[in-house]
């Protein structure tokens, strides 16, 4: 049985050699390296037209604190009620169907400026790929692929760490390599 393995193993051996060795003829394609997140922060269009969305929204936003304040003022004025009386029931009914309608109108508002960021993301990153291909063909590239920063955000929960390293791709590159600076130039132009 010991034998048998060891004759499996040498032929293995000899054949990866032999493989190798015709591999170190085989011609190497250029390739070169592109941090999307940080792409995505350095482009001036981004930050112009989130800044246009924080100015749409804010008279929303203006609007639920003006709701929110008068949630809690009136929140105040049912604990000055006397729990025996039906005006305390009426006014602590109504205080729970509009708590409730300001949370949904809340949250359906948050989904849709969460939306609207995600499409300005998504547009913005057609104007990278077409970015990257134009450098990637001037440089006769024959891939880019993508890599996120080392480390995570400050404070990032190790779940969160944990899931990102999982979901990465490229462990190491030579910042050489590195076209992210290129493309945020020619985004911004």
């Amino acid at each position: 049985m010991k034998g048998s393995f060891a004759a499996v193993a040498f032929a293995l051996l000899g054949l990866l050699g032999a493989a190798s060795s015709q591999d170190d003829s085989a011609p190497t394609a250029p390739i070169a390296f592109v941090d999307l997140n940080q792409a995505l922060n350095g482009c001036e269009k981004v930050r112009a037209r989130k800044e246009d969305l924080k100015r749409s929204y804010a008279p929303q936003f203006e609007e639920f604190k003006r709701i929110k304040d008068d949630l809690e003022r009136r929140q105040r004025e049912l604990e000055a009620l006397d729990p025996s009386t039906r005006a305390y029931h009426e006014a602590r009914r109504d205080l729970a169907a509009s708590a409730l309608k300001f949370e949904e109108d809340q949250k359906y508002f948050l989904r849709e400026t969460e939306r609207e960021g995600d499409r300005i993301l998504l547009d913005t990153y057609r104007d990278i790929r077409t970015a990257i291909a134009e450098i990637a063909k001037s440089r006769g590239l024959a891939a880019v692929l993508s890599v996120d920063e080392e480390g995570g955000a400050q404070g990032e929960e190790p779940a969160q760490s944990l899931q990102r390293i999982r979901r990465r791709s490229v462990h190491f590159y030579d910042s050489s390599l590195d076209l992210t600076a290129e493309v945020v130039r020619l985004l911004n132009r």
